[in-house]
């Protein structure tokens, strides 16, 4: 796992600055690069999940929601009703997550730069693909290779594109939830609830054991903790239909999820740096 995180900071910098490089350039390249760029770093984390006994994280909702992105460029791109799923889940249910679980992007760490990868790119390329004629030029536009849908005639109106906004996502959040209690709770049962092996069940066990709402989390765990992730699905539908409706409010949605990993990456670098500090002094003491 060191040698595997030996050049962790050199591939992040290749990847991170070709990425917003394009981002502010040429949408086609940027979203090829976010194509292999994502197939690469899900077989990297394959691997280190299975050597660190945390595959079971596979199965968590996030990685879906990059999966259906990733479908949609490469084989759906004029779908509305795909888009809507990719849209709708990767800018609210996938971007409170980020808060949620304490994203950070120190750039010598692979596994919290995967996390913030899979939690944050899906908003940004979202983001760019919905506004992407108030971001481009028309002549940049041009060569896109991509038949994406015609949004600047959307307008916000009670019609077929704005409930499916609401009803596409949860269907494929309920789809997700059924493979989830099949193979989480039946064929993986014996893996899942073994604390050796890692899990989003795990997690939830763990951070709400005391919380009155969820009573006994060792009862019924599966359905509490789905329950939990469809509460937060719920929750984020007004922002994110509002930012499929709104260029700002998307665009406010995007700088603040960047500024809260730059700050929460500083936060964590300090307490790190006291603690490091703490030991030192402790150190001496003991020395004298």
């Amino acid at each position: 796992m060191k040698e595997m995180d030996k050049y962790a900071f050199v591939r992040a910098m290749i990847i991170f600055c070709f990425l917003a490089f394009f981002l502010g350039n040429n949408l086609r390249i940027y979203l090829w690069i976010f194509i292999f760029s994502t197939f690469y770093l899900i077989a990297y984390r394959l691997i280190r999940f299975w050597t660190k006994r945390l595959l079971l994280y596979m199965f968590e909702f996030c990685y879906f929601g990059n999966g259906i992105l990733i479908a949609f460029l490469l084989y759906y791109n004029n779908s509305m009703e795909i888009f809507s799923i990719t849209f709708i889940c990767n800018t609210g249910l996938m971007t409170s997550a980020v808060i949620a679980f304490n994203n950070q992007t120190p750039f010598n760490n692979t596994d919290h730069l995967t996390s913030s990868w899979i939690h944050t790119l899906p908003l940004i390329t979202n983001w760019a693909i919905r506004w992407r004629h108030y971001i481009y030029s028309k002549d940049s536009l041009k060569n896109l290779n991509f038949n994406f849908i015609n949004f600047q005639n959307v307008k916000f109106k009670y019609n077929d594109t704005f409930y499916g906004l609401i009803y596409y996502p949860i269907i494929f959040w309920c789809f997700w939830a059924i493979f989830y209690l099949i193979f989480m709770g039946l064929f993986l049962r014996s893996f899942s609830s073994n604390p050796k092996y890692s899990s989003g069940i795990t997690d939830f066990k763990k951070y709400t054991k005391n919380m009155k709402i969820f009573g006994d989390t060792n009862n019924l765990t599966i359905f509490k903790y789905l329950l939990q992730h469809f509460f937060f699905l719920v929750v984020m539908f007004p922002l994110s239909i509002l930012c499929f409706y709104n260029y700002y409010v998307n665009t406010f949605c995007v700088i603040f999820i960047i500024f809260f990993l730059a700050w929460n990456t500083a936060r964590n670098n300090i307490k790190y740096m006291k603690k490091q500090e703490n030991k030192k002094g402790n150190l001496l003491a003991n020395e004298c």
